[in-house]
């Protein structure tokens, strides 16, 4: 029996964005694993493939759509898709091997950028909840899309879920905290802008984003959304992203990476994107200014991993991914592995912070002795001193919609119960650090890791640096796959760099 794995990459851009802001990465991401897979002599009974595709349901405005309808958008070009081309292509691929005996699976991945991360999220729900066609067999209900495929396309055999794989993408919102009497003149500004952005610019979204679902006007509603509304947890739809089905369909993808840039992203802030109430910029800036780019350096690199913990798991990664050969220039040795987050340790911390502050305490500031221009905001007081007020402090953090609590540095603010539900299973987190020329295009960084084609990203050093991040993506996904299907004995990216 011949086996043929297909790797099926669906990417998701963000906010005002479109498909060809992931354009790069798709040719990047073929390209490698063509080169990789390309000789596959030695091992005749199986093949690999790869199929990518770029969504555009929610290009332009369509991205400032309530995320219902955009979720709704994207699983139907995804489906449409899956069905009239993939699975097409995938038969003719079968029938090119020989046809006949062919086991078939279909390794599934998504990725999105920004707002696409929070759209993968809802479009992986929809594909696996219960789905029938009107076509297929007078309305048969199946149990999720996917074993609607296998029986009505009988030669693929399984349809397994490979990658999640969120860029900077605001899964706790975009609710900018209000500013402090310490925050400088720049920070006051920066907060003002975005959350004028979040609110009045940005539509629909941008109010779910905020917190702001009531101001959402029924005519943005359709009957569609309103069915999705009838048995959601909570008034606010970013929550409602977080219900048990929600987080189950999530789960059954193996590989699930957050990816962050852990300063100067004025879109997404570092805490909604990894899913945490705490930055450790702080403790960064404290204890391990050596990973950092300096500020008059203009470059990239990854600073800090979380969740990949386990040892055999920890030891694959570093043999396919972080290690200064296959991620030259962008990993290095001093890069700092991590336990992952006790989130309910944060938030504890968190509403306690609110607790103590509500009752007259001040904050102070301090700043870095290298860059006495970069102030991070911290608590006056120890933690350890108030041990019995943080006993105190009800833990059923699930039902704490209404309770919003501001992360460490004053960034962001959030609910209590969208940061617990959010973390009802775990994940893998990668923090990098991305530095470019201060003005214009330092208020861009959030887009410039796509590689994407404008004329204030046609500049060497940040054509330079996308190429690391774009790399880094496309050998994280490979890897996965490598892995999921069972093939780290045959196939390694090292291979590549040898």
């Amino acid at each position: 029996m011949k086996i043929l794995n297909v790797l099926f990459v669906y990417f998701i851009h963000g906010l005002n964005g479109q498909n060809k802001d992931f354009m790069n990465i798709k040719i990047k991401l073929e390209e490698t694993f063509e080169k990789l897979f390309n000789d596959e002599e030695n091992n005749g009974n199986v093949k690999n493939v790869i199929f990518s595709y770029c969504s555009n349901s929610n290009s332009g405005m369509g991205s400032t759509f309530p995320l219902e309808v955009m979720f709704e958008n994207d699983f139907k070009e995804y489906t449409h898709y899956f069905e009239s081309t993939l699975v097409k292509s995938v038969k003719r691929t079968i029938e090119n091997i020989g046809g006949g005996d062919v086991e078939c699976n279909i390794y599934i991945s998504l990725s999105g950028h920004s707002l696409g991360g929070n759209v993968a999220r809802g479009t992986i729900t929809k594909l696996y909840s219960p789905y029938s066609k009107e076509n297929s067999g007078g309305g048969e209900s199946f149990e999720n899309f996917f074993e609607y495929i296998k029986k009505e396309y009988p030669y693929i055999k399984d349809v397994k879920p490979c990658s999640y794989l969120s860029l900077s993408s605001p899964h706790l919102g975009s609710l900018i905290a209000e500013s402090n009497e310490t925050s400088k003149l720049m920070k006051k500004a920066e907060k003002k802008l975005v959350r004028t952005f979040c609110n009045n610019v940005i539509g629909d979204v941008g109010k779910e984003l905020t917190f702001q679902d009531e101001k959402i006007s029924k005519k943005s509603t359709t009957e569609n959304l309103n069915k999705s509304h009838a048995n959601k947890i909570s008034k606010y739809a970013v929550i409602n992203c977080c219900d048990k089905a929600s987080m189950d369909a999530l789960a059954r993808f193996p590989n699930r990476t957050l990816t962050a840039f852990l300063r100067y992203d004025l879109q997404v802030k570092y805490c909604s994107a990894m899913g945490c109430i705490e930055t450790p910029m702080p403790t960064v800036l404290d204890n391990n200014k050596e990973i950092l780019i300096d500020d008059g350096v203009n470059d990239t690199r990854i600073v800090m991993l979380s969740g990949f913990n386990e040892d055999e798991v920890l030891e694959y990664y570093q043999k396919e991914v972080f290690n200064e050969n296959v991620s030259k220039n962008f990993y290095y040795n001093n890069t700092k592995i991590v336990s992952s987050p006790d989130i309910d340790n944060q938030i504890n911390r968190a509403l306690l912070r609110k607790k103590i502050k509500m009752g007259g305490k001040k904050e102070h500031s301090f700043k870095n002795e290298n860059k006495s221009d970069k102030t991070i905001v911290i608590d006056d007081f120890s933690f350890d001193d108030y041990q019995e007020d943080a006993n105190n402090i009800p833990k059923n953090y699930e039902v704490m919609e209404d309770e919003f609590v501001v992360d460490n540095i004053n960034e962001t603010e959030i609910p209590v119960a969208l940061i617990k539900l959010f973390n009802q299973i775990s994940y893998r987190r990668v923090s990098m650090d991305f530095v470019v020329p201060y003005g214009v295009l330092r208020m861009l960084t959030h887009g410039l890791c796509l590689d994407v084609d404008f004329v204030l990203a046609r500049r060497a050093c940040i054509r330079n640096m996308a190429e690391k991040t774009k790399s880094f993506y496309t050998h994280l996904l490979i890897a996965d796959f490598i892995r999921t299907s069972e093939q780290r004995d045959t196939y390694s990216l090292t291979s590549l760099f040898i």
